[in-house]
């Protein structure tokens, strides 16, 4: 029977270590990714009221690897860019329905996302906090009309009436390219 405790005394002493070291690397790289995780949020709430810009798109990209096993989160994340990607209206009403949809997609993925990081947070005050911001970031769906106006006149679906200062139509003349400046 000592010999057995022996036996056992001498296994556990050679493979601790070893074990010690298997769950310190368990447990950091759970860290490593549960940081990643809370900067991803941070990312995306700093860039909140900028949805096309390169820091808000780029934390979106990442939703899907650093959340995978939270279909929630990638629920909300499907409808959230499916928001961000509908064609921006000249229309005011449809440009403001458009708004108002991506503002709430917005909402669930930042819910989802802090209930799948156990962090205690209310919708309503994320819906109070983004609305405020985001007043500031008209600019982005400005933009975003701006570029669909655009590539609607050089795909020629729409044109772009010119006028001369005294409303009458203008004339379009050649100009002589200088010389040395010509293809």
């Amino acid at each position: 029977f000592s010999d057995v405790i022996i036996l056992i005394n001498t296994v556990a002493v050679v493979a601790s270590p070893f074990i010690a070291i298997h769950v310190t690397q368990r447990l950091e790289a759970t860290r490593a990714k549960k940081s990643r995780q809370i900067e991803l949020v941070k990312s995306l709430l700093r860039s909140r009221a900028r949805s096309l810009s390169s820091d808000h798109i780029g934390a979106l990209n990442i939703i899907p690897f650093e959340f995978e096993g939270f279909p929630n989160v990638i629920k909300a994340w499907t409808k959230y860019v499916a928001a961000l990607r509908e064609e921006a209206s000249s229309v005011p009403e449809q440009q403001n329905a458009a708004l108002t949809k991506q503002h709430q997609a917005f909402v669930g993925i930042v819910s989802e996302l802090l209930t799948a990081l156990s962090i205690k947070h209310q919708a309503m005050d994320i819906l109070e906090q983004t609305s405020q911001v985001e007043s500031l970031g008209n600019e982005d769906s400005e933009n975003q009309m701006l570029r669909q106006l655009a590539i609607d006149v050089l795909s020629g679906r729409s044109a772009v009436r010119v006028t001369g200062q005294d409303g009458k139509k203008a004339r379009i003349t050649e100009t002589a390219v200088p010389k040395g400046r010509g293809s």
